[in-house]
């Protein structure tokens, strides 16, 4: 698999070369202090940066919106459901940063970060909560969150890098599960021409 992930970034290094910001940022992105970044679709460029559009709950910190401290989304009572929705708060959250927040994604995969709800965690919880009803999800979501940190995805490293470390870790958590929530990324990302031949674990 990591000949093929390999593979996958050098192809969307290049899909993306004519894609790299430009040494002014322009009106659609802020200036982070090193390159040109686009608010997620959760936030709103104002004055110089990103203010995430559900400010009671969210604040924006490295380069995302994230939950503030003490802010509780509306979840249901059982211990069970908050429990699954807890899970799928971490997917969220790491889909979120690691392909939504990925300029290399933004750049050359804008569908898979569509279709993975990246850039919307509202919309990634409902769908993640739609696989995961009967909590048969949760072997597959606490294997991505105990692979977080090791995937590097989250690390001041380059966005292919993170990229192929955020695909690596959901194909080492996806691979032989036939399980509704790993069908749902696979179909985003066997409707991409350009991944449907490199990535070996929705086989």
């Amino acid at each position: 698999m990591q000949i093929r992930l390999a593979s996958l970034v050098l192809l969307l290094t290049s899909l993306a070369a004519g894609c790299q910001p430009e040494d002014r940022c322009g009106s659609a992105a802020y200036f982070d202090g090193q390159s040109c970044r686009v608010c997620p679709k959760t936030a709103r460029l104002a004055r110089g940066g990103c203010v995430c559009q559900d400010r009671r709950n969210y604040e924006f910190r490295d380069y995302r919106c994230q939950l503030r401290d003490g802010a509780v989304l509306e979840l249901d009572a059982d211990a069970a459901t908050a429990d699954a929705a807890s899970s799928c708060e971490a997917y969220c959250d790491f889909v979120g940063l690691c392909i939504g927040q990925n300029q290399l994604a933004s750049s050359a995969l804008p569908d898979v970060q569509m279709g993975l709800h990246a850039g919307d965690p509202k919309a990634c919880l409902a769908a993640c909560g739609r696989d995961n009803p009967d909590q048969s999800a949760q072997p597959i979501l606490a294997c991505i969150q105990a692979g977080r940190s090791a995937a590097n995805c989250e690390s001041d490293g380059t966005d292919d890098g993170r990229l192929m470390g955020a695909f690596a870790l959901i194909g080492a958590c996806c691979q032989g599960q036939q399980q509704a929530l790993c069908g749902s990324i696979c179909e985003v990302l066997e409707a991409n021409q350009s991944l449907a031949q490199l990535i070996d674990f929705c086989d």
